[in-house]
């Protein structure tokens, strides 16, 4: 291999040359905690080279989880302040039946309703816009931990991609995925 262009594979019972430290966003840290994991996620945000491990990777995902839950739970704590539950709707169909529904959005006689709902909007949108590109980057680098292209992540724009993606993102670290790693300084 040409000198400056990531290390070689390690070679039969040689380590997987994990991060010793966690601040170093170079190599995967095995066994990270939620906050490193965090922590690396939001540092390596457009960092496609190198490889992160499947603590680093699966403790994004459960991040991103819990901020759209939290953004949920405001957006629908409005909805429901904003239900009028006295108010009747009576609906004739054509073919003679008729339905009755209760409970209307009033966001006029709830404002507080109104500014949960539009406040998760709000939330939901530059939070889902602030991590695609760090999403983007560590499901990148996770693959390059189990020794597969970054190019894998493409699959998800396919049907049931999105399912093998995921299978993908399951493997365990392989040793030869050290080659997507950006070669130490003076090496």
């Amino acid at each position: 291999m040409p000198p400056g262009y990531g290390f070689p594979a390690p070679g039969s019972g040689e380590p997987f040359d994990g991060a010793a430290d966690p601040r170093d966003p170079i190599r995967p840290l095995y066994g990270a905690s939620f906050p490193q994991a965090i922590r690396r996620f939001f540092v390596g945000y457009a960092q496609f080279s190198g490889r992160a491990s499947r603590s680093e990777f699966w403790y994004s995902r459960l991040f991103l989880a819990l901020v759209s839950l939290v953004c949920l739970v405001l957006l629908f704590s409005g909805l429901i302040i904003a239900t009028d539950w006295d108010a009747q709707t009576v609906t004739s169909h054509p073919d003679g039946t008729t339905s009755v529904s209760n409970g209307r959005i009033d966001f006029e006689a709830h404002p507080i309703g109104q500014v949960l709902f539009a406040t998760a909007l709000v939330l939901f949108g530059l939070a889902n816009l602030a991590t695609i590109i760090p999403t983007l980057s560590i499901t990148w680098r996770r693959l390059h931990d189990a020794n597969l292209s970054g190019g894998f992540w493409f699959l998800g724009f396919v049907p049931f991609g999105g399912l093998v993606l995921l299978i993908l993102t399951l493997l365990p670290p392989k040793p030869p995925g050290r080659r997507f790693d950006r070669p130490r300084i003076g090496s």
